[in-house]
Order: C-alpha cells, then structure tokens, then sequence
C-alpha cells in the first residue's frame, strides 16, 4: 500500500479539444526539469521515462487497457516509480482520452492505493463544437450545421455528466475543473493554471507556443463536401499537409440563431458547472455574446471570393504532389464553372 506522503497521481483527463496537446507538450518539453522537482511522467508504453525511452501521449496504451477493461499498466507504472524514486513524488497521466465514459472506474483501485487528484479543462460550448467539427469534417464529411443540431439534441458536451461519473466512481483527494478561458485561469494563462494545479512553477520552464493549427473554415467547408476521396485512408498526414501555421485563420463562425440554442442549451450547465467546481466564479457568465464566434456582416464573403481563395490555397498545396489534392482541385474547378 501506499501512503500520502509517498507519492500522488495527477490525471489529467481532457476534455477534447481543451488545451490537451498545450499541456502535454508543456509537460514532455520540460520533462527533465520537472523530474529534478520530483514531478515524473510515464513513457508512452506507460513504463518509467528514460533517456532512451522519454514521455509521450499513452493515447494508445491507454486505448488498449480500456478496452481490455483494466489499468494494469498504470498500476505497474506506479509501483516501478515507487520503487525506484528516491523520495515522495508526483505522478503526471495527461491524456484527453481519459474523460470518455467507462474509464473512470478502472482507476478505482488505484485510487485506494494513492491519492488521485483530478484536473479536467473545459470550453465554451459554442468554440468546443466549431473545433470538434473542424478536427472531424474531414473524417465524416458532416457539416458544420449538422454537427451543431445533432449535439445540442445529445446535450454534448455534457461536462457534469464526466464529473459525475469520475466523483461516483473514483476516491478523488482533489479536482481541478476550469473553463478554458483567461477569466477562468489562474494568471490568465492555461499552462500557469495547469502548473498551479500541480503543484510546480513556470520559472526556468519552457512555455508551449501555438498548437494544432486549424485548416480555414473556408477550405474545410468544400473539402467536407468531398470527403469520398479519404475513403480507406487515414486522413492525418493528408490534414498535416492543409494545416499552415503561417497562414491567417479565417475562423469559422456561428449564426445568430445557432448560437441562442446553444446558449439556452447548455448555460445552465456552465452555471452548474461554476457552483460545483469554481465557487470564486459564480455568476460569471461562459457562453457571453459579445465574444460569441458569431457571423457578421463583414465576416460574409460572396462565393467567387471564396472559390478564388480556395483555389489559391489548393494550388499552393499542389506541390506536395498527392493526388487526392488534384482531385479536390479538379472538383473546385468544375464548381467555379457551374
């Protein structure tokens, strides 16, 4: 057994797209800093890191372990830092996967071994749908307004639900529940709150720049029309290739409309939310209009812009020579002629 002085266990559980690739590159950049302040991080094979073997996302160990129904791997992890540490430490499992239903109650009994401690990023539900339809539309070919009818019907993201069944489930020691907005985040700033909820600084650390950059809303409203061509094939290295960092985002927004259901849907949650978790944010309102990604009129663009545009990142692209990119480009074409 072990006891509270010996060591504890960080899970950072997500949520999708919530900051989880900031926090992990944060935490795999300084990985050799924070082990000096006792703050160790598995491999991605969810063994002791290494020099030869550092931290990386356990996504698909995780992955593996859930569907056989265990955690064995976390368990033995623990018990090799347990036995190799040479003081008390902090355990660190960051891994956004961690918040889909079923994975709470394999930690159950390691939960009676170590004292866990929650910490669990969430997002505005209006920005959380654009990004979940911006990282899918390529994989499903759904649009953004189906996306968007379809989880207010579902009531998703359904961020109580996920505590509720975490606290049902798991003997937590602690929770850390944040909106990912500034006003929600200790110094403003995601990485400073992430640090302040386990425990360790920034000084000295290297702070993650710019993550995940995101294909132009534009863009990805043609290519979502035409996902047939990914059939078979994993999309990933074809969207590495339409995600230019250097290029202005061109954000994809909400109708008015839109935005008033998901407000009458899902602010009562946030409220909830903030009385449970973030007592010192009562009465802060989280999906607030004035910086609501809604649709104005300036944001419009006539549809010869938009082909124009798209044409021109497409042949921008052609030089990576994937056919795929000719295909899209053949059918922007024969739309422009339509």
């Amino acid at each position: 057994m072990y006891s509270a002085d010996d060591m504890s266990l960080y899970l950072h559980i997500g949520h999708a797209k919530a900051g989880s690739t900031s926090i992990q590159t944060f935490l795999y950049e300084n990985w050799r800093a924070l082990r000096e302040l006792s703050v160790l991080q598995p491999a991605a094979d969810l063994t002791v890191a290494r020099e030869d073997n550092p931290p990386a996302n356990p996504l698909t160990t995780l992955m593996q372990q859930s569907t056989a129904g265990t955690m064995a791997k976390v368990a033995n992890w623990i018990a090799e830092v347990r036995r190799t540490a040479d003081g008390p430490a902090k355990l660190v499992l960051s891994s956004e996967y961690l918040f889909n239903p079923g994975n709470a109650t394999l930690f159950r009994e390691i939960a009676e071994q170590i004292p866990v401690h929650l910490v669990y990023y969430i997002r505005r539900q209006d920005e959380q749908l654009i990004a979940l339809w911006r990282q899918w539309a390529l994989k499903s070919g759904i649009g953004l307004d189906e996306i968007i009818e379809k989880r207010i019907a579902q009531l998703r993201p359904n961020y109580r639900k996920v505590m509720k069944e975490w606290r049902g489930n798991v003997k937590l020691a602690s929770w850390h529940v944040r909106y990912m907005a500034p006003a929600f985040l200790e110094g403003g700033n995601l990485i400073s709150d992430f640090a302040t909820a386990i425990g360790v600084g920034t000084d000295g650390l290297v702070l993650p720049g710019r993550e995940n950059p995101s294909l132009d809303g534009r863009l990805l409203h043609f290519m979502s029309r035409h996902a047939d061509i990914l059939e078979g094939q994993k999309p990933d290295a074809f969207l590495r290739l339409l995600m230019d960092p250097d290029e202005p985002i061109q954000r994809t927004k909400l109708t008015q409309a839109q935005f008033t259901e998901i407000h009458n849907r899902f602010e009562w949650q946030n409220r909830r939310m903030l009385e449970e978790y973030h007592a010192a944010m009562v009465g802060t309102k989280v999906l607030e209009e004035a910086t609501a990604p809604i649709v104005t009129a300036a944001d419009k663009l006539d549809i010869a812009s938009q082909h124009a545009y798209m044409a021109a990142q497409l042949a921008r692209l052609a030089g990576h020579k994937d056919p795929r990119l000719q295909i899209l480009k053949e059918r922007l074409e024969a739309e422009m002629k339509g």
